[in-house]
């Protein structure tokens, strides 16, 4: 059964620490968004994508703070009538309309099993400070020519101070400070990757880029249920078994003849209500070599299922490669910027990116980020063949950067 849903949520992390670093510097991220089109599933009938509602419900926290401290406005005004001073009607302002429906639901959120970032910790600071007077909207539907009892204006007001609190809080050094420091960690992992990426290009003309999704084979009736319903594929033991597996698999592929080409790599651990716990992977080969590289990503993951005893499954990503909205898979020629540019700043970036959200507890105090030394690739001797008739982006920049030093001095 391959189902896929469009609200499905991926956790995504980025965290490249071996130590157990403060949990409010590495948090989830939401789902992929425009960058790209998820493709059905290989080798795995039992895996089902389905939305969890308390992911949701957090994402919907994410969403209205960000616009509460976007939009200064109130979001809803009490306004008198002109014809009837005793009369009261609420306006609601545009930004506020869309968080509506979903307010009551945000309110009685239940963050057990998730540490949270900086956002939905100034909407959870904000609620505290009201106590057990937090406003619920459900019988303040959004009408025209509403009339407003005495106890719905005492609800306005306390839903007005509470959007108060957090921009308040959202303005804090403290919040500030624990952006700043999870932002540049999350600069600090994009760099080495893309040094890694350069360095490669440097040593080899062409290069084919694979990404194979690694995880085990779920029962639906295991998938469906959220983290709270005690089910194996959610603990701590699931994902030690799944970086075990992985470590197993590199070092067998490095005596496996068809696969043991590969040059670099770059996995990011992650946790999922389909997946459970998963290893988004990403491999480089020499593409003067080789050819065809969904055949080469399909050995991989087949690979993966051979060591696991049929218990694992993957996902070949590079058979829907053309549906990506910024294609970066496949071949790469040193020269194509376009490719290389979607490669970093949209896939790497992605998977480095600093505006994550929420993260799942069990994975607070694992590395998620495993990639190719850069030391490893520098030792590498470099092909010697014919020069370049065009120099990659890369070394030009080294190039004028070796100029500029020597002028100084």
């Amino acid at each position: 059964m391959k189902t896929t849903s469009s609200n499905s949520i991926e956790c995504e992390f980025d965290f490249s620490s071996n130590d157990r670093t403060k949990a409010s510097d590495y948090m989830i991220c939401e789902e992929h968004a425009e960058t790209y089109i998820p493709s059905s599933y290989q080798n795995n009938k039992a895996v089902i994508l389905s939305q969890d509602h308390i992911q949701n419900r957090l994402l919907c926290i994410v969403r209205f703070v960000q616009d509460c401290i976007k939009h200064p406005q109130p979001a809803i005004q009490v306004v008198q009538c002109d014809k009837n001073p005793n009369v009261y009607r609420a306006k609601y302002s545009d930004w506020f309309t869309p968080h509506f429906t979903r307010w009551d639901e945000m309110m009685f959120i239940d963050t057990t099993g998730f540490y949270v970032a900086e956002d939905i910790q100034c909407f959870l600071w904000a609620k505290k400070q009201l106590g057990s007077n937090f406003p619920i909207l459900k019988v303040l539907l959004p009408r025209d020519n509403q009339v407003l009892t005495n106890q719905d204006v005492e609800v306005l007001k306390c839903h007005s101070m509470f959007c108060n609190d957090i921009r308040k809080h959202a303005m804090s050094d403290e919040i500030t400070k624990i952006k700043r420091k999870r932002e540049k960690q999350s600069q600090k992992d994009f760099n080495k990757v893309t040094k890694m990426v350069d360095i490669l290009f440097e040593q080899k003309s062409k290069l084919m880029v694979l990404r194979v999704d690694l995880f085990f084979k779920h029962p639906p009736s295991t998938v469906v249920n959220g983290i709270h319903s005690g089910n194996p594929i959610h603990k701590e033991h699931c994902l030690e078994l799944l970086k075990s597996e992985i470590n197993h698999f590199f070092n067998n592929i490095r005596r496996n003849s068809k696969l043991n080409n590969i040059l670099a790599f770059f996995i990011k651990f992650e946790h999922g209500m389909g997946r459970g716990f998963h290893a988004h992977c990403l491999f480089f080969l020499d593409a003067n070599e080789f050819q065809n590289d969904y055949f080469h990503a399909q050995q991989i993951g087949e690979y993966w299922v051979k060591i696991t005893n049929g218990l694992g499954s993957f996902e070949n990503c590079n058979q829907s490669k053309k549906r990506y909205k910024y294609p970066c898979l496949g071949t790469i020629h040193y020269t194509d910027a376009e490719k290389i540019n979607n490669l970093k700043y949209f896939l790497i970036r992605y998977l480095c990116k600093s505006d994550q959200y929420f993260l799942y507890r069990p994975l607070v105090a694992y590395r998620r980020i495993q990639a190719t030394q850069i030391s490893t690739l520098l030792k590498k001797r470099k092909h010697k063949g014919r020069p370049r008739k065009y120099e990659s982006k890369q070394a030009t920049k080294s190039r004028q950067s070796r100029s500029k030093g020597h002028e100084d001095k």
